[in-house]
């Protein structure tokens, strides 16, 4: 006769099987608990940190849970269609009895190891996060708006960039940039104003095009005619942009346009985070 086991167990029996089928995210055997506020304790379940605990607590390498109550779900691969950075967190949060709002992703850890044969892109990745205070959690929006961050690393020019973006979503599916943390290796800074104007600068050209500039062709005319159809950013759309300068002893490089390429693909990733949405269009719109 089939064994027949009450439905937490077979929820359990499920993810531990489907876990190690998606290659790692092994969940229930480290969890002492079967829902947040047992697995962490009343420390974090009333949003302060267990004793002993630096702000957070990580039962395994793949999970944090933050002094603010929320779970961040560390995942080792790339998304490219399969869900990976919406399926297991919401396994996750489904196990642990979490709200989806609870629930945050990131991946940069495991970037790392992606780059470890390429020292240049693995050194902004490291400063651009490290500035960002990547890991920490973002301060909370109004109750109905929704926040997240994303990175992203790019080599052109022989320069290598990476930049973390901090986006907030509201309900109607807009969102804005708050703030960018930009790290830059181009070899010997020359002259570091010069550097840090020409990320700014690319940042918010990059900007305009995820945000709202794009050319569209009808019975194969153009049909922009000037700025009025084609916007450029606008001054209140500026974020916040910090640039952080990579030392380095090696020749110097361009620092014209590698500031630019990098800006979607960060905003993509923290809309990502925001919403589990990924958006693979430009310009970036998720209504």
């Amino acid at each position: 006769m089939a064994e027949v086991l009450p439905r937490d167990r077979q929820r359990r029996r499920f993810l531990k099987t489907s876990a190690a089928a998606a290659a790692g995210l092994t969940l229930a055997i480290h969890l002492p608990g079967w829902s947040l506020a047992q697995m962490a304790g009343p420390g974090v379940a009333a949003g302060r940190a267990p004793q002993g605990a630096a702000g957070a607590w990580e039962p395994n390498a793949f999970i944090r849970v933050g002094a603010d109550n929320t779970v961040t779900v560390f995942v080792k691969h790339l998304e490219m269609g399969q869900g990976t950075f919406t399926g297991l967190p919401t396994l996750v949060a489904e196990e642990m009895d979490a709200a989806w709002a609870q629930m945050r992703v990131e991946g940069a850890p495991f970037r790392r190891a992606l780059l470890a044969a390429k020292p240049r892109h693995l050194g902004v990745l490291k400063l651009a996060t490290e500035k960002a205070g990547w890991g920490s959690a973002l301060a909370r929006g109004k109750a109905s708006e929704k926040r997240g961050r994303g990175v992203a690393v790019h080599e052109s020019f022989n320069t290598v960039v990476a930049q973390v973006a901090e986006v907030t979503v509201s309900s109607d599916g807009k969102f804005r940039v708050d703030r960018v943390v930009c790290a830059v290796d181009c070899g010997v800074a020359v002259n570091p104003d010069v550097v840090r104007a020409q990320m700014e600068g690319g940042i918010g050209f990059g900007l305009a095009a995820a945000l709202h500039s794009s050319i569209t062709l009808k019975d194969g005319v153009v049909e922009q005619s000037n700025f009025h159809q084609y916007p450029p950013l606008r001054i209140d759309e500026m974020p916040k942009v910090e640039v952080h300068i990579v030392g380095s002893t090696e020749k110097p490089t361009g620092v014209g346009e590698p500031g630019t390429p990098v800006i979607a693909p960060a905003i993509a990733n923290a809309i990502a985070a925001a919403t589990g949405k990924r958006l693979r269009s430009l310009p970036l719109a998720i209504a």
